[in-house]
């Protein structure tokens, strides 16, 4: 049990994405509006960001960034569920008249996250299931040979002896007599000595 936390858990295989965030702090603060050689590089570094976060397991969908905006034409964002996609907002330092507070928007594909942890939750509750079995049949096991077959012999003793007493007497002085020959047999010094 304690193998198949650590074993069926998505952070096993994948780590989880941190630049998603710190991406967008670095675009922010990149961008200072001084120039057109400052939004050149604010460009390449924008397109930079989207190259990169397309090749993970969680690929970029949307992302908007001042005047750019990228959105990709593989995937809609209408086609997932909440828990598929991640929104991370930043809103501007800089407050202009040219920049209202404008805020870097950019949203990811969490699809392939959410159903590799579906397929391992999966994976771990029929492991759980097999455990239990496995562990029932053994436990049920252990308890007839534990507790029923003692049981059910001494209700056929009880049952013997209540039809006839002296023949359940002679048969447990038969009984007591092999088992005292078997031991002897097994153990000859005490017969010697």
């Amino acid at each position: 049990m304690m193998f198949s936390d650590p074993l069926l858990t998505y952070s096993t295989y994948y780590d989880a994405n941190t630049s998603y965030q710190f991406g967008l702090d670095l675009l922010r603060e990149r961008y200072s509006g001084d120039g057109k050689q400052d939004f050149k590089e604010f460009e390449n570094m924008f397109y930079e960001y989207v190259d990169q976060h397309n090749k993970i397991p969680t690929p970029l969908i949307n992302i908007k960034a001042r005047s750019l905006t990228w959105l990709s034409e593989s995937t809609q964002i209408d086609e997932l569920r909440a828990s598929e996609k991640e929104l991370i907002i930043i809103r501007s330092d800089l407050k202009d008249e040219l920049d209202q507070g404008e805020h870097y928007l950019a949203i990811f594909d969490l699809r392939f996250a959410t159903q590799m942890t579906a397929a391992l939750s999966i994976a771990r509750t029929f492991f759980v299931c097999a455990v239990l079995a496995f562990g029932s049949l053994f436990f049920s096991k252990d308890a007839h040979e534990i507790v029923i077959l003692p049981i059910e012999q001494m209700i056929r003793k009880v049952n013997s002896i209540a039809r006839n007493p002296i023949e359940a007497a002679q048969d447990e002085a038969t009984t007591q007599a092999i088992a005292n020959e078997i031991a002897g047999k097994k153990n000859p010094k005490s017969i010697t000595e």
